[in-house]
């Protein structure tokens, strides 16, 4: 299976991000789930059902969090969506990026 892709909107590094809505077709009874947003390879945010993700109905939520301010003046952070079900089965449904500007205050 290929991970859906999408691009969440441009951040200011330090600034509060909205609350981000996946919605999924498919059944989430008992699976848990991780958002992990890196650069470079380095894990820079994880959030989990109950941690920074919300699951409601076949909607999953990543909570809102403070976006980090990069060292340059911008960075494009990459982020997965894996999923695990009750079967033990794990899939990465969704990857994309996370374009940040420095913020300059």
């Amino acid at each position: 299976m290929t991970p859906a892709t999408y691009d969440l909107p441009r951040q200011y590094g330090g600034d509060t991000t909205h609350p981000v809505p996946f919605a999924f077709s498919i059944d989430l009874t008992g699976i848990t789930a991780e958002f992990a947003l890196s650069l470079n390879k380095e894990m820079i945010i994880t959030a989990t059902i109950g941690n920074g993700l919300s699951l409601s109905g076949n909607t999953i939520t990543l909570e809102p969090f403070v976006a980090p301010n990069p060292q340059l003046s911008s960075d494009i952070y990459l982020y997965d969506l894996r999923l695990t079900f009750p079967d033990g089965a794990v899939r990465t449904y969704l990857t994309g990026q996370m374009p940040v500007q420095r913020n300059r205050a």
